[in-house]
């Protein structure tokens, strides 16, 4: 008798060991699973991270590449005007410019003698240009020509109107101030504006970049640029 209770309980403390080793191998495999999916979790955060990174990179070049391609444009265009200014020649906006091509294949050759150097003695006069009322008709009374005239000659000389050639004159003189460091270095873009004429510095700038291609802060940053280096 006394066996077989020895026996039973054998029996049933295989049977706990038994149960016991089972959970603990069931809480291992649940283990494994978790670290399996915590590995499968890190590994997709590395890949997210890692493609967002190149993303990032590539951003940057192409943001650097334009950046130093925009800067290659200014620099063009800089020179370009900085040519045009001191080769005492006129900085007209392509799209005013190509208005003319058009209007000078209809030139007409009765244009009263002298008519282009009065009007260009007129408008080299930035005291008369730069006044905020100057206008077709003051022109046209200090050349001593009339309105038809006047227009014609600005067109077949220039390819332009009378706004686009005012503005011209304007931007150069625009141009030769801001070149200028020691005289107007401590003048804002509002005070130069306003000593040329314009109504507003959004009216100037607008007038700026469609005449020279850039805007007049680039080219004043530009010209300090230059100014240091020499």
């Amino acid at each position: 008798m006394r066996s077989k209770d020895e026996l039973n309980n054998g029996n049933n403390l295989s049977t706990v060991k038994q149960g016991r080793f089972l959970r603990q191998l069931e809480q291992i495999s649940l283990n494994y699973q978790h670290e399996q999916q915590k590995q499968r979790t890190t590994t997709i955060v590395l890949i997210i991270v890692s493609l967002a990174l190149i993303i990032l990179i590539l951003l940057v070049i192409i943001i650097y590449r334009s950046y130093q391609h925009q800067k290659h444009l200014i620099d063009v265009l800089y020179s370009r005007n900085r040519q045009l200014v001191n080769s005492n020649q006129l900085l007209l906006p392509v799209d005013e410019d190509s208005t003319g091509e058009d209007s000078s294949k209809q030139k007409n050759t009765d244009l009263p003698e002298g008519i282009v150097d009065s009007i260009i003695k007129i408008m080299e006069n930035t005291e008369v240009i730069c006044n905020k009322g100057f206008s077709m008709t003051q022109l046209c009374y200090l050349s001593g020509y009339n309105r038809t005239y006047v227009s014609r000659a600005i067109r077949e000389k220039w390819g332009t109107n009378f706004n686009g050639l005012l503005n011209s004159y304007r931007i150069k003189e625009a141009c030769k101030r801001m070149s200028d460091t020691k005289a107007y270095s401590n003048l804002t873009i509002e005070a130069i504006a306003d000593s040329l004429g314009y109504a507003s510095r959004s009216n100037f700038s607008t007038v700026f970049k469609r005449t020279t291609g850039m805007s007049a802060a680039e080219y004043i940053k530009r010209n300090k640029e230059e100014a240091m280096r020499q």
